[in-house]
C-alpha cells in the first residue's frame, strides 16, 4: 500500500469518457508542474484513476510517481470513501443522473467538468462540489477542494 499516507485526489474514468479523463489527466499534470513547490510542501498528493477505463488512461511518464490506478492498492469491488482532503474529478458523465448517484456512495467534494450540464446543476443546487471550464478553472477548483488555496497568494 505505498499511498496509504497520501492525499488521493480521485479521477473517475469511464470508458466513453477516455478523451475528458486524459484532458483531466493532463490538466493535473499542469497543475503539479506549476506548482511544483506546493507538493514540494504538500507531497502527499497523488491522482488515482478510478474506474472501468482507468487502463485506457494516458499517464505522462514525467508523472508515473504522481498518478496511480486504482487497483494498485485496492480490490476491484472495493469503492473509495471518504478521508480527509480526498476530492473526485468528473470529467464526464454518461447520464443526467450520475452525480446523483455517485454522491449516494462517494461523499468526496466533486470537481466536475463544464461540459456536463447536469452534473453543474447538481454540484450547485448540492453545493457538493465545483466544475471547470478550462485549466484555470480545475486548478483554482482542485486547489480550493484540497484546502491549499494559500498556493496562490
Amino acid at each position: 500500500m505505498r499511498y496509504e499516507k497520501y492525499r488521493k485526489v480521485l479521477l473517475d474514468c469511464r470508458p466513453e469518457g477516455i478523451g475528458f479523463a486524459n484532458e483531466a489527466v493532463l490538466y493535473f499534470c499542469e497543475f503539479f508542474d506549476r506548482f511544483a513547490g506546493f507538493f514540494t510542501v504538500y507531497p502527499e498528493v497523488v491522482l488515482i484513476l478510478r474506474g472501468e477505463g482507468q487502463d485506457q488512461v494516458r499517464i505522462p511518464v514525467k508523472h508515473k510517481e504522481d498518478i496511480a490506478r486504482e487497483k494498485e492498492f485496492c480490490s476491484d469491488d472495493e469503492v473509495m470513501g471518504r478521508k480527509e482532503g480526498e476530492v473526485m474529478i468528473i470529467p464526464y458523465t454518461p447520464s443526467d443522473d450520475y452525480t446523483k448517484q455517485l454522491r449516494k456512495t462517494v461523499s468526496s467534494p466533486l470537481l466536475v467538468s463544464g461540459r456536463c450540464s447536469a452534473a453543474v446543476e447538481d454540484v450547485r443546487a448540492n453545493g457538493c462540489g465545483l466544475y471547470y471550464n478550462d485549466f484555470y478553472e480545475f486548478e483554482g477548483g482542485l486547489s480550493y477542494l484540497l484546502g491549499k488555496d494559500s498556493i496562490f497568494k
